[in-house]
C-alpha cells in the first residue's frame, strides 16, 4: 500500500460561513423542535408520558450536539496550529 502523502486530499470548504448567532441557533433549534413536536403529540394523543420522553430525546439530542461541536471545534484548533507551525 502506497503512503497516504502522495495522493491529493479533498477539502471542504463552505461557500458561505455561518456567524455565531445562527450557530448558536441552530444548535439550540434541533431541541427545541423534538420538545414542541413532543408536546403536540401528547396533547393530541392526551398522554403525558409522551412529554417525558419528548425532553428525555430533546436534552440527549442537545447534548450529542453540544460534545459534537465542541470536539470539531478543538480539532479544528488543532489542525489550524499544525498548518501555522
Amino acid at each position: 500500500m502506497g503512503d497516504r502523502r502522495d495522493r491529493p486530499t479533498a477539502e471542504f470548504v463552505p461557500l458561505v460561513l455561518p456567524g455565531k448567532p445562527r450557530r448558536y441557533l441552530l444548535l439550540a433549534g434541533g431541541p427545541l423542535l423534538w420538545v414542541l413536536a413532543s408536546v403536540t403529540v401528547a396533547i393530541l394523543l392526551e398522554r403525558s408520558n409522551l412529554i417525558e420522553a419528548g425532553l428525555l430525546i430533546a436534552a440527549a439530542s442537545f447534548a450529542l450536539a453540544f460534545a459534537v461541536l465542541g470536539f470539531t471545534h478543538v480539532r479544528r484548533l488543532r489542525e489550524e496550529r499544525a498548518e501555522r507551525g
